[in-house]
């Protein structure tokens, strides 16, 4: 009837109804043998036959039509009609073929079957198979369960790898709250010039003795926020800064993934874990620094860092 048989059950039949004047119907009771379907139902004339009623139909859980059938009371046929219907067919698409008692007619861009029904008789038209249908639509919704599957494997990897804590701190603590904690652990801070960071010297932490580590803070005039942590082992030479930045590699590669980078220096640097925020980046990064001449007079030649942040839990904007 000159629609293409092509977007939602709901949109084909209002194109019935507003373009060719057939009634849509309230039932949506459809059943087919083969195929668990959905459908929209109408009556309204079709070819030569008044008051016939037509399913709309698609594949349950699928989003597109894939057939229209139209049936025939046998009344209607008495006199010859709906073999009038065939030849019709037959002079407009070719001469049909037989298949499964049906008359089958195999067009461009899809297919018509016309037969016997019990009680009359029906036509049906459609792009492609229920099959075929029914075969894309399953391969969408494996595809659909694949992708929800990867998603929610790495949101686990990502809550498993997420740094939470450092010390015994949660990041995103208040300063207040994390004084607390630290000095219940280690005391009085050796260094605090204000609210944004504590210093503690020579402490031990996981099994090792840091020559310094520093907690930092951000704050948005209000609130502060625990959103940074670096921890610093002085080395005598480069290649001792190198045996103590690989031996803090393998302690934390037992709990996180990482991966390697280089400085400018050509040093490595490896980076692992992800923020506590929202934020994109790593969780960490362990590096090697080198000091100037004036530094490495009062510390060492070098050092190594192993620092967490910061992280940003004060959103600003305009």
């Amino acid at each position: 009837m000159d629609i293409p048989i092509a977007g939602t059950i709901e949109q084909f039949a209002n194109r019935l109804a507003s373009e060719k004047g057939f009634t849509i119907s309230d039932r949506t009771d459809y059943e087919d043998p083969n195929f668990k379907m959905e459908a929209k139902i109408l009556f309204g004339k079709f070819e030569m036959f008044d008051d016939c009623f037509v399913a709309v139909r698609k594949i349950e859980g699928a989003n597109e039509i894939s057939s229209v059938i139209i049936f025939i009371d046998s009344l209607k046929t008495l006199n010859g009609e709906f073999d009038q219907l065939v030849e019709q067919y037959d002079k407009k698409y070719g001469k049909h073929s037989g298949y499964w008692g049906n008359r089958n007619w195999e067009i461009k861009g899809g297919r018509i079957l016309a037969g016997e029904e019990e009680g009359g008789y029906h036509v049906v038209f459609m792009e492609k198979t229920e099959k075929e249908i029914r075969d894309a639509y399953m391969e969408r919704k494996m595809k659909e369960f694949k992708d929800s599957l990867f998603n929610n494997i790495m949101e686990v990897q990502r809550k498993a790898q997420t740094v939470k804590e450092i010390c015994g701190v949660p990041f995103g603590s208040s300063y207040e709250k994390a004084k607390e904690m630290l000095e219940n652990k280690y005391g009085y801070s050796d260094y605090n010039p204000d609210k944004t960071v504590l210093t503690y010297t020579h402490k031990t932490y996981a099994g090792i003795m840091f020559d310094s580590i520093h907690f930092l803070f951000q704050s948005d005039g209000i609130h502060s926020y625990f959103n940074g942590c670096v921890f610093i082992l002085d080395a005598k030479s480069l290649s001792d800064a190198k045996k103590k930045q690989e031996m803090l590699h393998k302690k934390l590669s037992d709990k996180y993934f990482i991966i390697d980078d280089t400085d400018s220096n050509g040093n490595k640097v490896y980076l692992g874990g992800y923020p506590p925020t929202s934020d994109d980046g790593v969780g960490f990064s362990i590096e090697i620094l080198k000091y100037d001449s004036k530094l490495a007079r009062i510390y060492t030649p070098y050092g190594v860092r192993l620092a967490y942040g910061r992280y940003n839990y004060v959103k600003e904007e305009f």
